[in-house]
């Protein structure tokens, strides 16, 4: 921008930029999609480029808008790209300030998180105060606007003097606010405060976001929200790590209060979802194994949320392309077969792991093909509580369309080793006890 305009220009886009965001400050401010907001919101980072002796006055501008946790609408592409599924305008600033301010001025950057640490509880507080007060008067009302007015005249003389120390004090924070300041932290961050604020807020998350509470609100955020956003972050911060051997400690409050829950399965789902963007082969496989425990546990308990981990857990995923080249596909290398071999072994008790395994193998996991029918037979002869289990007639087409395929790509072999035949007619035996009618006509080909 600054090759393109002289001075005058920049200073003329300055105040526009201003201007449009100062709406948010008015009585009468009612946010509407495609009003400029969000637009002049993105371009405040840049701002300090050129405009560095309206440094403080840019800061405070940003710690006020971390204030306002207002819904905002972006596009599926911009929300896919920024990495959160649900947005305040707190959270918009967050992302913005991790993703171009941090490279600019980390200096700047940490200064505005100490503004927000020290001054959030008592805005908040002060909203909470209005909110009351309001509670008969038109919803229209912007009460963020009244709210910033009543902070800068209680707190004004002191606001923007916070003495930087050497940690973030979280004690007076929220979920909400941690999240935010979660969201605005660089992934790739080797910063000692940051990481001290990480590791505490992960102790805390990993109590209290798993649960069971779908109607929890707090400030007008549901905690579905906040748990979307937050799993998000967490996946794009571990998935992201620099040191894989740090994986496994940032984890352990996720492993130590592990529970299965509905929620849980949000945790497998958020890693999945970015690894399918970001391919971070290396450190995917790290959380998979260190979760591999848990697992195990799931597969005993065999209820429908334990089922639902398993069947993520097992790349068992709705979102998979159709049309892609599974064949090579980078995530899945010679070693992940051993994954599955000792996965069959361990926990084919369940019926969901045969199910999630099958499906796997005709899909995403198509290159494990002749692997496949070693796992399926480890599971079908070592766990006879499987032949008294239902069926239901998909998941009997699932194993169907996988015996159809290996016929198809093993005729030869089938009728030259007597073994794979034996492994192939082991599964067909199985369905046709299932009273597979497909099962019965492959099975009658192959005598």
């Amino acid at each position: 921008m600054g090759d393109e305009l002289n001075s005058e220009d920049i200073k003329f886009c300055k105040n526009l930029i201003i201007e449009r965001i100062m709406w948010l400050f008015d009585h009468s401010y009612f946010y509407q999609v495609s009003d400029g907001i969000v637009s002049a919101i993105e371009t405040l980072p840049y701002l300090f480029k050129f405009f560095s002796d309206e440094t403080d006055e840019l800061v405070k501008l940003l710690v006020f808008l971390l204030f306002n946790t207002m819904d905002i609408t972006l596009s599926y592409k911009k929300r896919e790209l920024l990495g959160l599924h649900f947005y305040g305008i707190n959270e918009f600033i967050a992302t913005i300030i991790k993703n171009h301010l941090w490279n600019y001025s980390p200096e700047i950057s940490n200064k505005i998180l100490f503004e927000y640490v020290e001054w959030q509880p008592k805005f908040k507080s002060i909203m909470g105060q209005l909110i009351k007060e309001n509670f008969n008067r038109p919803k229209y009302k912007n009460i963020y606007s009244e709210a910033i007015q009543r902070f800068s005249k209680d707190y004004g003389e002191d606001f923007m003097n916070t003495d930087l120390k050497n940690y973030f004090n979280i004690s007076n924070l929220d979920l909400f606010s941690m999240n935010t300041i979660f969201q605005a932290i660089p992934d790739n961050t080797n910063n000692k405060i940051h990481l001290k604020f990480i590791k505490e807020i992960l102790l805390i998350f990993s109590k209290t976001i798993f649960d069971n509470e779908h109607d929890y609100r707090d400030s007008g955020q549901k905690k579905y929200e906040l748990r979307s956003n937050f799993l998000r972050k967490l996946a794009s911060f571990i998935l992201n790590q620099p040191k894989k051997e740090k994986i496994k400690e940032f984890l352990r409050p996720f492993i130590d209060n592990f529970k299965i829950t509905r929620e849980t399965k949000d945790l497998f789902d958020a890693f999945i979802s970015l690894e399918n963007k970001i391919e971070s082969y290396d450190n995917f496989w790290e959380v998979w194994n260190i979760f591999y425990d848990k697992i195990e546990e799931c597969s005993d308990l065999n209820n429908h949320y334990s089922n639902e981990i398993i069947q993520l857990y097992l790349l068992d995923w709705s979102y998979w392309e159709d049309n892609f080249d599974w064949d090579n596909w980078y995530l899945l290398k010679e070693r992940e077969s051993t994954f599955f071999y000792n996965i069959s072994k361990n926990i084919g008790n369940n019926k969901t792991v045969l199910i999630s395994i099958v499906k796997f193998l005709n899909k995403v996991g198509r290159k494990y093909n002749n692997n496949g029918i070693v796992w399926i037979n480890n599971i079908i002869n070592e766990n006879s509580n499987l032949r008294s289990e239902k069926f239901e007639k998909k998941e009997i087409s699932y194993l169907e369309e996988y015996c159809e395929r290996y016929i198809k790509l093993n005729n030869r072999d089938i009728y030259k080793n007597s073994k794979t035949k034996e492994q192939i007619v082991c599964i067909l035996d199985f369905l046709v006890e299932k009273e597979s009618n497909v099962a019965y006509s492959l099975r009658e080909q192959l005598s």
